[in-house]
């Protein structure tokens, strides 16, 4: 991108070519000169490009070749009208432009007319029709092809119409997707722009510190740039942004120097809508006249810009100070000359803003109209199709006018309905923001997490091919043995029949379960090395301490993907608590979405007030995971299937005893079930599937683990209408600890040093474990199984304080480990950890108590902690 400099030399030779020049080149000149003068001098260039269409229409070279010099001056001549405003102008002449270049080759010409087309919608608040012309503009641009600046334009342009529909999360891809192109071609205006666009989207989800980085680097580039009105613009930016974290004596300094570099005279500049700010920032300090000053020369330069909107906004700010400083009257007229000027242009927001400005100061003074007609005339409009946030500002003034006449009836139900809407405000706000810090967070990360996760990702990979393989290869040797066999014992009962298929599904889980055991010993060393690095993090930058949070935080994702893994196969050890069913049916939500397949549309609504339930999370799951598969079986050609949660409160007339509940509802579009049928759904061997397709346990298990936690199963269907299943479970106020996933453990406190004898047959998780303990002050033993652990111990002159063993091991496993240890050192202490649930219970009685268990994948801190507080304890 060149420098201002370096485009003023460029301008300067444009200009003393004109006079050489006749024909098409003299309208490729005039083009050239007018776009170059565009963002400094428009009106200039405005003439320039009218010169331009003269010399257009006055040659007659060829057919073809005029039609694309019309064009581009067209072209260059809508840009010029747009940006003075002159919109309908504007639009024509674009709009003539493309008419020309129908059929022609020239892609890059009928981009930048479309690109014209959408930003005169787009000026017009058209923003679908803005949409629509942008991406017609990227349509013409090759894919292929390298990125051009017309192509940035578009890409930006479209971020820009996201942003004024509040859609964060989409914008800010499009201006990181420009920002990342600007930077491939070296195009720098572009790149300051793009940090200012990406700055804009932070500040409106609340990231100021974000924002704030995003305007300094914009000023840095258009500072070293030499382009001052970028510069102004950036300190502008600065200043609102300081201004809303309450730093105004920041945001004065900045405003003032932003106003020092605008360039006052450009039609789309932003020096007033800074002075404004200024004004705002003197009232607000209560220097009432230094702000009306400051409005008054706001007001002078949208006159001299004929710019009404622009005009209406300074008297809107002076009335606000005629308000404050208590004259009515003069504020009353402020505001009325603004509505009058916003009614002859397009801005029906700033009208009802100005509107509901008259309405605050006729409640404050009934002397100047009827504050409860002027409420009511804009709820009705905006009920009807308008601004939430401002609905909800004219219902709590209508609220209060009501108050102040007395009828407290009408003003209490106008709290209700405003409530409501700002719950549903605050939910849209957080879920704009949740979306868009998500993608800032994931883009950032991304950029680092590749070559960290690499080896990580494909050791997984493959061991996840060969288990698939061995997987798959067991299930057709399994499903071979029991065709043989379902042949052989076809007429044997029923009850035969489903043990067989139950007993298939038993070792399916057996297979699972071992998988999830492997994957259990990698994530062990995945986050206990994560742990490793986060000892160091004080020498990390802010990026690599990102990166290492983003591997500690997919390692624990991956890590409750296999407890569901576990819980699936039956494998997984049952801890009754507090569980939040919205918080599972989002865990499972993806993998429900591969269980349902693609004709059944899966809908999951989960009610916030929806309370935690006293059941085992593994348990829910299955329940869940029941309820689908079983709904999915009664929609063989696809359908509709709705999971959702609410709230319930029980009076104890019914099966349920008094008190709070949540239910949970699986909702699908099936064939239904008779009423006959419902009568004996929740039997144990009962069910409605061709033999050898079902057990006939799986709604017996949900309503038995139901029952158990003091809930009920509610089943609403009649034929051919679809089912309703509602779990009910009673909640809890049981609270659940969370940790930090950057804790590192704590120091051992114990006065050693002592001697830990580790056995572990996985290496890397045995290393893992050694250097830890060992970094911790103590002495450690190590063995592969139980067998070269014992000859350790007998071979070992030094004490053994604890043995750290896993549960299942080549050659001799953990527990028996631990009788065989008692021989040699009676009432030694032992710390099981295994990726398969605990089988301790293979100990004698006795021995229970000198044991402990610790399944994986576990936290570095939490087994220095037990490996402590055994020793201690012995």
């Amino acid at each position: 991108m060149a420098s201002p400099i370096a485009e003023r030399a460029a301008v300067e030779r444009l200009r003393s070519r004109l006079d050489s020049v006749q024909g098409h080149e003299r309208v490729n000149v005039l083009c050239q000169l007018a776009h170059s003068l565009q963002a400094t001098d428009t009106r200039q260039a405005l003439e320039l490009a009218e010169d331009a269409c003269r010399t257009a229409a006055a040659t007659t070279e060829g057919s073809r070749h005029d039609a694309r010099n019309m064009a581009a001056a067209l072209t260059t001549r809508a840009a010029c009208r747009r940006r003075l405003l002159q919109l309908d102008d504007a639009l024509e002449d674009a709009t003539r432009a493309l008419d020309l270049l129908d059929g022609l080759d020239e892609h890059e010409l009928r981009a930048s007319a479309h690109n014209t087309v959408g930003e005169t919608h787009y000026h017009r608040g058209e923003h679908d029709a803005a949409t629509g012309s942008f991406s017609a503009g990227l349509e013409q641009l090759p894919a292929d092809a390298e990125p051009t600046t017309i192509r940035l334009q578009l890409l930006n342009n479209i971020g820009r119409v996201h942003f004024e529909l509040c859609e964060y999360a989409h914008a800010i891809r499009h201006f990181v997707r420009v920002l990342e192109l600007s930077r491939a071609t070296d195009d720098r205006r572009l790149e300051g722009i793009s940090h200012v666009n990406i700055g804009n989207v932070l500040s409106q989800v609340g990231d100021f510190e974000g924002s704030l980085a995003a305007y300094r680097d914009a000023l840095a580039i258009q500072r070293a740039e030499g382009h001052r009105a970028g510069e102004a613009l950036s300190l502008a930016n600065l200043a609102e942004v300081s201004h809303r974290i309450g730093d105004d004596d920041e945001a004065l300094r900045l405003g003032r120097q932003s106003l020092a570099l605008a360039p006052g005279h450009d039609p789309e500049s932003f020096a007033p809508r800074t002075i404004l700010l200024l004004s705002r920032l003197l009232m607000r300090a209560e220097r009432f006249e230094e702000a009306d000053d400051e409005a008054l020369r706001a007001l002078d330069l949208e006159e001299q810009r004929t710019n009404l909107a622009g005009q209406a906004h300074a008297l809107t700010v002076r009335g606000e100070i005629c308000s404050r400083r208590g004259d009515d009257e003069s504020a009353m007229a402020h505001l009325r000359h603004s509505l009058e000027l916003l009614s002859r242009v397009q801005s029906p927001l700033d009208e009802l803003e100005t509107r509901l400005a008259i309405a605050r100061l006729q409640l404050a003074n009934p002397a100047h109209g009827d504050a409860l007609e002027t409420l009511r005339s804009l709820r009705e409009e905006l009920e009807h199709e308008g601004d939430r946030v401002i609905l909800a500002d004219v219902l709590r003034l209508l609220a209060d006018a009501f108050e102040q006449r007395g009828d407290l009836s009408r003003a209490l139900s106008l709290h209700k309905v405003l409530r409501t809407l700002e719950h549903d405000l605050f939910r849209q706000d957080v879920a704009n923001r949740t979306a868009t810090l998500q993608v800032t967070h994931q883009l950032e990360a991304e950029r680092h997490r590749a070559d960290v996760l690499a080896g990580t990702r494909s050791e997984l990979e493959r061991r996840m091919d060969r288990r698939t393989r061995e997987l798959n290869e067991a299930h057709r040797e399994l499903q071979a043995a029991l065709e043989d066999r379902m042949y052989i014992q076809e007429q044997r009962a029923t009850l035969e029949e489903q043990l067989n298929h139950a007993q298939k599904m038993e070792s399916i889980g057996r297979l699972a379960g071992g998988l999830a055991h492997d994957f259990n010993n990698l994530l062990t060393v995945i986050i206990g090395s994560t742990e490793v690095l986060f000892e160091d993090s004080r020498n990390f930058t802010t990026r690599q301490q990102d990166a290492a949070q983003n591997v500690l935080a997919a390692a624990v994702r991956a890590a409750e993907l296999t407890s569901q893994l576990l819980t699936l196969s039956r494998k997984r050890a049952i801890h009754p608590g507090a569980v939040d069913v919205n918080s599972v049916l989002d865990e499972m939500t993806r993998m429900l979405r591969h269980v349902v397949g693609e004709a059944v549309v899966l809908d999951v609504t989960a009610a916030t007030d929806a309370q935690p339930v006293a059941c085992d999370a593994g348990q829910l799951q299955q329940i869940v995971l029941n309820l689908v598969v079983n709904a999915c079986d009664a929609m063989p050609d696809g359908g509709s299937l709705t999971l959702s949660t609410r709230p319930v409160r029980a009076d104890g007339t019914g099966d349920l005893p008094t008190g709070d509940y949540t239910a949970l509802q699986v909702t699908d579009t099936g064939t239904g079930i008779d009423s006959e049928t419902r009568r004996l759904i929740f039997d144990p061997f009962f069910t409605t599937k061709a033999d050898g397709k079902g057990t006939g346990l799986g709604l017996s298990v949900v309503h038995g683990i139901v029952r158990q936690c003091g809930g009920d199963v509610r089943v609403t269907s009649e034929p051919d209408q679809g089912a309703r299943f509602e779990v009910i479970l009673p909640v809890t106020d049981a609270l659940v600890e969370t940790q930090d996933a950057s804790e590192v453990p704590a120091p051992n406190t114990l006065e050693g040093p002592f001697t830990v004898l580790l056995v572990e047959d996985d290496g890397r998780v045995r290393e893992l474990m050694r250097t830890v303990l060992v970094e911790h002050d103590f002495r450690v033993l190590e063995a592969a199984d139980g067998r070269q652990a014992l000859e350790v111990a007998t071979a070992s002159d030094t004490a053994i304080d604890l043995v750290v063993s896993d549960v299942v091991m080549p050659h001799l496993g953990g527990p028996d480990l631990m009788k065989r240890m008692q021989h040699l050192r009676p009432g030694i202490r032992f710390l099981f950890t295994s990726g398969y649930p605990d089988h301790t219970d293979r100990l004698p009685p006795e021995l229970h108590s000198q044991s402990s268990f610790l399944p994986k994948p576990f936290r570095m801190h939490t087994l220095v902690e037990q490996v402590t507080e055994l020793i201690r304890g012995s």
